[in-house]
């Protein structure tokens, strides 16, 4: 374990460089004063603009340093040992087997992830013992993998590193809040030696923290095991990735489209058994192996922490394997789970179960395949064959769709292309089929799929796979018509759309109006809203370079203005971006602006894009 003398050089290291800054910030503020009183003393004049930037430099050193009270908020809801008595038992066996004693209060919160901390005091002093336990995390560890995780929680107590992690803290947060400060007060001079020492402070400090996580695994392995405390670590670290990946690819497109779950952990244990999961688990992996340590981490990697455990002595008084799921510590835990589901929940959204989201994914697909409807009026389900037979035809209907891709001329024109084709396609494939009896059937990390029962089991239908596999060029144009027959579909088939949304859809998004003068166009529209198309503003070629390109607004009173407007070029026409556009006037109010466009082509690509 970690030795006294290691523990004390550590604090001591961390106390010098809190001496060090403020000594120096102090050292700064008084030769700052001293400049003016010098110069009235010794030279008997006084230049007033120093004396008062010398001043205000002085003051702002001083109110930056003074230490503040951490504030504290808590990361969810306080729980007790009467309402959640076997989790607490667990936090208290491994609290005993240590010697220490349990956390004044312990949370619950959203996270594949545990903490403790110090809350409350001055420096690490005089505050409470907090831990927090993430509900994500308990629904995918065991229990002899959560005593592991607490008790790595516990060493950082042990070590009393909680108080020097405090002290870290409190002098990080003055060196940052002095720097932002003296940027803000326009004292660029003294920036400089306060950056310096912010920067080797969190070198060091971190490499300390790197080293307190290796310390704390050793009590981990102690208490637990060396096979719960890898487990912990290898599940803590897939599965912590593996829940962004759910809430980005599973509840944000539902928040998207107005509709949250009731319960977001019932769905993210379904999409840890779903497909998608078991494809993306290796890759997730293979990455968590390869990642390589950064002076500036936290965190050792975890094959250097694995490898650590591996080299400890097996311990004699681990606590037994339980592989009970940790999760069932819990009581009341639907209650629990959707008290946390509400936290991602936006305003005005529609709560439903996970098995009623298929109704809103249908409702997505129809929004589409109307605007392919409309858009391209001479759709029909047999034409989606013949559409992806070239790469051109499939950028025209993709043009049509979404005109942001009109002109699209970068490098990763064709996979954008190809995206926008099975997306739309995709829906407008699923709609036809939804109007021909078939139900949507949606879950957590599986493709949406169509499904109809019959007198002979049950067609089931992934669209998107079948509209990728057209785009490919894998399934021929026969093979899919020969589909359409066995589900039911003439090739003919078309979505029929009121006439009130055809309308709807044929409106402009924006209103764009082109104006021709002396070989250049005038466009009238409105910033920001208006779609740029995405080639070389001075050619149309294919763009290389997205650049934030200053333009001024010419006013004879006032003076000028700058409008910054993102500008694609390509590598020839790097230089010269600020060339593509002149603004001859804008409306501060109402966003309404007039560009002055010398290359008339790229001036009809805004004006079709926002069509």
């Amino acid at each position: 374990m970690t030795s006294l003398r290691s523990y004390t050089l550590r604090a001591v290291l961390a106390l010098s460089f809190l001496f060090l800054f403020y000594g120096l910030a102090l050292a700064i503020a008084v030769g700052l004063l001293l400049i003016p009183y010098l110069e009235v003393t010794l030279a008997h004049r006084l230049h007033p603009k120093l004396a008062l930037l010398c001043v205000v430099a002085a003051g702002v050193i001083v109110w930056s340093i003074l230490p503040r009270r951490s504030t504290w908020a808590a990361p969810g809801p306080l729980v007790t040992a009467d309402e959640q008595p076997r989790l607490f038992a667990e936090i208290d066996q491994v609290a005993q087997q240590m010697g220490t004693t349990t956390p004044h209060e312990v949370y619950l919160i959203p996270e594949v992830n545990a903490f403790v901390t110090q809350r409350g005091g001055l420096f690490g002093i005089g505050g409470k013992r907090v831990m927090g336990i993430g509900v994500p995390l308990l629904a995918v560890s065991q229990v002899c993998q959560l005593r592991a995780i607490v008790a790595h929680e516990f060493g950082h107590y042990q070590g009393g590193e909680t108080r020097l992690a405090a002290i870290i803290y409190a002098t990080r947060s003055a060196m940052v809040r002095t720097l932002v400060n003296l940027h803000k007060s326009g004292s660029a001079l003294l920036h400089k030696p306060f950056e310096w020492m912010l920067n080797q402070y969190l070198r060091i400090t971190q490499a300390i923290a790197r080293q307190q996580e290796l310390s704390a695994d050793e009590w981990a392995v102690r208490i637990a095991g060396k096979e719960a405390q890898a487990g912990a670590l290898q599940s803590t670290g897939l599965h912590g990735t593996g829940f962004d990946l759910f809430i980005e690819n599973e509840l944000k497109p539902l928040m998207a489209m107005g509709v949250a779950p009731d319960n977001l952990f019932a769905g993210f244990r379904r999409f840890l058994r779903s497909s998608a999961w078991n494809a993306l688990r290796p890759v997730v992996q293979e990455a968590m192996e390869k990642q390589s340590s950064d002076p500036y981490d936290s965190h050792p990697p975890q094959r250097e922490r694995l490898q650590h455990i591996q080299t400890l002595p097996d311990p004699r008084t681990a606590l037994p394997m339980d592989t009970t799921p940790a999760y069932e510590l819990l009581r009341d835990a639907e209650k629990i789970e959707s008290h946390f589901s509400k936290d991602f929940h936006g305003p005005g959204v529609e709560v439903v179960s996970w098995d009623h989201i298929a109704p809103t994914w249908a409702k997505m697909g129809r929004a589409l395949a109307e605007r392919t409807q409309v858009r391209v009026a001479d759709a029909c389900a047999g034409q989606l064959a013949a559409l992806c037979e070239r790469f051109d035809r499939r950028a025209a209907f993709a043009e049509r769709v979404s005109p942001r891709l009109l002109g699209y001329r970068r490098p990763d024109q064709q996979e954008q292309v190809d995206t926008c084709c099975v997306e739309y396609m995709a829906a407008y494939l699923a709609a036809l089929l939804s109007d021909a009896g078939f139900q949507f059937c949606v879950a957590p990390g599986e493709p949406v799929q169509l499904v109809r029962g019959n007198a002979q089991g049950e067609d089931r239908i992934d669209v998107r796979t079948v509209v990728r596999e057209l785009v490919a060029g894998t399934l021929k144009g026969e093979d899919y018509l020969a589909k359409l027959a066995a589900w039911g579909l003439p090739p003919s088939a078309r979505l029929a759309v009121s006439d009130e949304r055809t309308r709807e859809l044929s409106q402009r998004r924006l209103d764009v109006l082109r104006i021709e003068r002396d070989g250049s166009v005038e466009i009238e529209t409105h910033l920001p809203g208006v779609l740029l198309p995405q080639c070389c503003a001075l050619c149309c070629g294919p763009a290389e370079y997205e650049l934030n390109v200053n333009l001024p607004i010419h006013r004879i009173l006032g003076g000028n203005q700058i409008v910054q407007i993102p500008v694609t070029v390509c590598g020839e026409h790097q230089k010269t971006a600020h060339k593509a556009f002149k603004i001859k006037s804008l409306d501060e109010k109402s966003g309404r602006v007039t560009l002055v466009v010398p290359h008339p082509p790229y001036a009809d690509l805004i004006e079709r894009c926002n069509a």
